[in-house]
């Protein structure tokens, strides 16, 4: 018997044996599925500097924008979906013209699709925009080919600025161009062709790492005799209308100066191209869109929701150690607020409730590294937590006013370091603090990812529940104030950008009563998106008089509400009539507006700040914000056909169907209930205290 388990065992091990691979492989380099990649920069501090997409030309050798470099002293390229990324060894050459550059990667094996010259290329051709992005994601755009002067020409589609870098390709996979940037047409973007990059390829130059071109960059604007050298590529600092990516400053002193401009050793002077440089920064601050800045100089950790930590963790400062990766992320915010100063310091308590002048300024909201999206993280008793950390909590951490052309000036030099050229304004509604309206702006900005300058205006709400009709009163009286604001951010600071509003709750009704001023005044519109999230409007006058108007002023409006929405349910009961952010007892449906019904969508007790708190919402805000897409191209939305024609998003069912409730109503009627009985128990516990001092004042 022993002698048959023992056969049975050694035939048993030869077969494993047999079949299993070898222990001791010689790793063999990296091989990307994908032609694309992500190129991620670091300046010298390990910080996170700059990024876009490329492609490869060479297995190890990768084509992107020239711009990607100047604030670069490291470099991590990463295949779709792979976050080990190859070391960018350097430079290897320079197409200055069309502002393309090579680098060298380290062990790397790419795939390089097929070079088309692209000379058959004609206006109306079908092209794809092939990118990546921060979460390493592989993207297609569909674009057709709007203008051909070759080397260059242009495409008209909706492609991310993520993509910018990556290739155009044809229907049959051949890269025909590089996508550089948008032009001052929107949804135009300037391509260049590919039919100097063999060319390029062929002729490769000796290999200068990017800390070379970055301690020459820091000598240039040191006086010495260039006489003997061959004219330089100057990157410059001032991009052109090109909507590209850019640096972000990291404090108002930082702001006022440019950084030295990087320069490429070539034979022949260069013109100017478009930049995107991020000068040294002394803490995180990060502008929304960009990728996920560290405080100091070490690396976020991975955010739930938001991009992912891709940076190179080998590279720490100059010497290349390791860092930690710190707890917390700086959101810088522009605000205006016709609040009065309280004459703290504090910055939670800088601004209260009273009535004030138009002041402009500047605060930063830090992120933690644990943010839930949606949430606006606070201490909580119940956690044993007494006091603000930025590390556990969204904290206003500063608050800076400044003067009218200080403002503007550090807004210009923000918005032209930002991803795009893109701002958005959000206006706050009743019950809100100025703190809790910076937190709420900057959290916001931080789960949409948003890529341009965020700002708010904030007026002078009591932040209390029994201050309701006090703010109708303000809400009023800060219409010229918001007015202002706008048409100088417009005029000054904001000059040139898609400038998007976004208003919440009562807000609602200062935006677009001034929305309709302006449009009274205006021949053309003068903002891109306007999204007017629960509205405690008066739904009639909102439908015959409002809508219509804005329209006007504005490329388009969309309009969130929700038959869930308690808090507009009690505005209803004071007001004697519906709200326009109520769906109930139908959405509010205006020809040329976007109606989203959100009703459903449980969030907190009242229901009222879905716009912020659920994924759903935020993504579809998303797709409307960057990518400027129609409900009909955005896969959250279905289409319902009838009488009206509205958007709503997936699962939500509102309407009464034969004296049933369906689950959005039974969700209200449920929450109503609830929150019925708690006002009650209140109630009861005040009656019961107020009673029972009474009598022991009596005794």
């Amino acid at each position: 018997m022993s002698k048959l388990l023992l056969t049975f065992w050694l035939a048993v091990s030869a077969a494993l044996t047999t079949a299993a691979p070898p222990l001791h492989v010689t790793p063999a380099p990296q091989r990307a599925a994908s032609p694309v990649v992500w190129v991620q920069t670091y300046d010298r501090e390990g910080r996170p500097a700059a990024a876009a997409s490329g492609f490869f030309v060479q297995p190890d050798v990768v084509l992107t924008r020239l711009n990607l470099i100047a604030s670069a002293d490291t470099a991590r390229a990463f295949a779709p979906g792979d976050r080990r990324g190859f070391k960018v060894l350097g430079v290897v050459g320079v197409d200055r013209e069309l502002g393309l550059v090579l680098l060298k990667l380290e062990g790397a094996r790419g795939v390089p699709p097929t070079l088309d010259d692209g000379e058959w290329l004609k206006k109306g051709g079908d092209v794809e925009a092939l990118g990546s992005n921060a979460n390493l994601q592989e993207t297609r755009s569909p674009a057709r080919v709007s203008s051909v002067n070759l080397p260059r020409y242009e495409i008209t589609g909706a492609i991310p600025a993520a993509s910018y870098g990556g290739p155009v390709l044809t229907r049959d996979g051949k890269a025909v161009g590089v996508v550089l940037g948008n032009t001052a047409t929107r949804g135009t973007l300037l391509a260049a062709s590919v039919e100097r990059v063999p060319s390029l390829v062929a002729r490769m130059t000796p290999l200068k790492t990017l800390s070379e071109l970055r301690e020459r960059a820091d000598s240039a604007s040191a006086p010495r005799d260039t006489s003997a050298d061959d004219p330089p590529i100057i990157i410059q600092s001032d991009p052109p209308a090109d909507t590209t990516p850019g640096r972000a400053p990291a404090s108002s002193s930082q702001q006022q100066q440019q950084p030295p401009p990087v320069v490429v050793r070539q034979s022949q002077p260069a013109p100017p191209l478009e930049a995107r440089r991020a000068p040294p920064r002394t803490a995180s601050t990060r502008f929304p869109g960009e990728p996920e800045t560290p405080v100091q100089s070490a690396p976020p950790p991975p955010l739930a929701g938001a991009t992912p930590d891709i940076r190179d963790k080998t590279v720490g400062k100059a010497t290349g150690a390791e860092t930690k990766p710190e707890p917390y992320t700086i959101v810088p915010i522009f605000y205006g607020t016709d609040r009065a100063r309280t004459g703290a310091t504090e910055p939670r308590d800088f601004y209260g409730a009273g009535r004030g002048k138009l002041e402009l300024g500047m605060c930063e909201v830090s992120i933690p590294s644990e943010h839930v999206p949606g949430q606006l993280e606070s201490p909580s008793i119940w956690r044993l937590e007494f006091k603000e950390d930025p590390k556990l909590h969204v904290v206003l951490l500063s608050v800076k006013p400044l003067d009218a052309g200080e403002f503007h000036s550090q807004f210009q030099t923000r918005l032209g370091a930002a991803a795009s050229r893109d701002v958005f304004v959000f206006v706050h509604g009743y019950n809100v603090k100025f703190v809790d309206a910076a937190r709420r702006t900057a959290q916001l900005a931080y789960d949409l990812n948003f890529p341009g300058v965020p700002v708010l205006y904030s007026w002078p709400s009591q932040g209390s529940l029994s201050g309701y009709t006090t703010d109708e009163n303000e809400v009023v009286w800060t219409e010229p104030h918001l007015k202002q604001f706008l048409t100088d951010l417009a005029a000054q600071g904001a000059s040139g950008a898609r400038i998007h509003l976004v208003a919440h709750s009562m807000g609602n009704r200062a935006l677009t009563n001034v929305l309709r001023s302006l449009a009274a005044e205006r021949a053309t519109p003068l903002f891109s998106e306007v999204i007017l999230t629960a509205p405690d409007v008066d739904a009639e006058v909102f439908g015959r008089d409002l809508a219509p108007a804005i329209q006007k002023i504005a490329r388009r409006v969309t309009l969130y509400a929700s038959s869930s929405d308690t808090a507009l349910l009690a505005s209803k009961k004071i007001h004697g009539y519906p709200r326009a952010g109520d769906s109930l007892p139908e959405i509010i449906v205006v020809p040329g507006m976007d109606s989203i019904d959100a009703s459903g969508i449980d969030t907190d007790m009242l229901g009222h700040s879905y716009f912020a708190q659920m994924k759903v919402v935020m993504d579809d805000m998303k797709l409307l914000l960057i990518a400027s897409k129609l409900p009909g191209e955005r896969s959250l939305l279905e289409q319902i056909r009838g009488a009206s024609r509205y958007w709503r998003l997936p699962g939500v069912i509102v309407t009464r169907n034969g004296g049933t409730l369906t689950p959005g109503a039974r969700l209200l009627s449920v929450r109503n209930g609830l929150l019925l009985a708690v006002l009650l128990v209140a109630c009861a516990v005040a009656v019961w205290l107020i009673l029972r001092a009474r009598r022991r004042v009596a005794n």
